[in-house]
């Protein structure tokens, strides 16, 4: 199994590939060809080129969740290549936005809003409408370890099908992914629109230095928690080694491993992917939390690389906790999964 990173956050100083905010992942296993995610723009079709990465030759891609920057590159991607599928949560299909309330003090610029405002960070609306789409709403097999569906990936029976296999080579679409442990401070303010007559791209009133908008006085808008039942994440498992892929961990990393473990009865052998882990934790509090996530995830047995929406902080204090075990991914770099002497030695 071979993932590459095609956008990220970060990227090594030697590097000519193109930084924005968002990640991309590409991944080879047992024959197939996978996106997942886009990032904001087309500039991870830019670095794939660069890496050599076929992006003609994917077979499919699953877009993580309903925000822009891992989803957006999604436009311009089928733009050259129409006849990919897609695999899409019905609900990252609504609208998203970040809401900062009157009187909210911007921590580094000092500044504090006078109004209540927003910024948008759902999906391109574009993506709609986009062709070979597949809405997702639970667990789905892309591909059992049966050839008899030919070579490409195909939805199977959810659920069922997952809680049935018992093979080597499979990859599947999990969904459902919160759980009973805390979600992280860094979801506050994120918020999915229920009014039916905003139109936020016409009425979102955008400063162009804050980034921020406000809505007309007179438009009603009304928001609810966003409970990220859009996220999604990809189980692969290539000859007995299993792999994790995750977006941002809205749900949290601990939710997520635990709705693993309910499905499979264990957990991943590897996790790659954010877990919205930021350097806004700098209280004992925080560190405290960030141990206890790594102690989790030290108890998993699990190979660890994050990255894009968890800081390199946060990082250094999940390695205090677990190591080796844990790494930092980055923009160009290909992680080869080890096979089973390589867990049988290390667990």
């Amino acid at each position: 199994m071979k993932i590459i990173t095609l956008c990220e956050d970060r990227v090594p100083h030697s590097s000519n590939l193109k930084v924005e905010r968002g990640m991309s992942l590409y991944i080879e296993a047992d024959g197939f060809r996978l996106l997942f995610d886009t990032g904001s723009s087309g500039l991870f079709m830019e670095n794939a080129k660069m890496l050599g990465v076929p992006l003609d030759k994917v077979d499919g891609v699953i877009i993580s969740h309903g925000h822009y920057d891992h989803a957006n590159g999604l436009v311009p991607y089928k733009k050259e290549y129409p006849e990919v599928p897609f695999y899409i949560h019905k609900d990252a299909l609504e609208t998203y936005l970040h809401y900062y309330p009157k009187g909210y003090k911007f921590k580094y610029a000092g500044a504090v809003i006078p109004r209540d405002s927003y910024s948008k960070i759902s999906i391109d609306p574009a993506i709609k409408d986009l062709p070979k789409k597949v809405i997702v709403e639970g667990n789905v097999c892309l591909f059992n370890g049966i050839r008899e569906k030919g070579d490409k990936l195909w939805a199977g029976d959810g659920t069922l099908t997952i809680r049935k296999l018992d093979a080597d080579n499979y990859i599947n679409i999990i969904t459902d992914l919160g759980g009973s442990y805390k979600r992280n401070k860094k979801n506050e303010g994120l918020v999915r629109l229920i009014s039916d007559n905003v139109d936020v791209d016409k009425d979102l009133t955008v400063n162009e230095n804050t980034g921020l908008g406000v809505f007309p006085e007179d438009v009603k808008v009304e928001t609810r928690e966003d409970d990220f039942s859009h996220e999604m994440a990809l189980s692969v498992c290539e000859n007995g080694v299993r792999a994790l892929i995750v977006g941002c961990s809205h749900n949290g990393i601990v939710n997520t491993l635990k709705r693993y473990k309910s499905i499979y009865a264990c957990y991943p052998n590897i996790v790659v992917g954010g877990f919205h882990l930021s350097n806004d934790f700098t209280t004992k509090e925080d560190i405290e939390e960030i141990r206890e996530i790594g102690e989790f995830l030290k108890s998993t047995g699990a190979l660890v690389y994050t990255g894009h929406c968890t800081t390199r902080s946060v990082t250094k204090e999940l390695k205090k906790v677990c190591g080796e075990m844990v790494k930092e991914f980055s923009l160009g770099q290909i992680i080869m999964v080890p096979g089973k002497s390589f867990w049988r030695i290390n667990q």
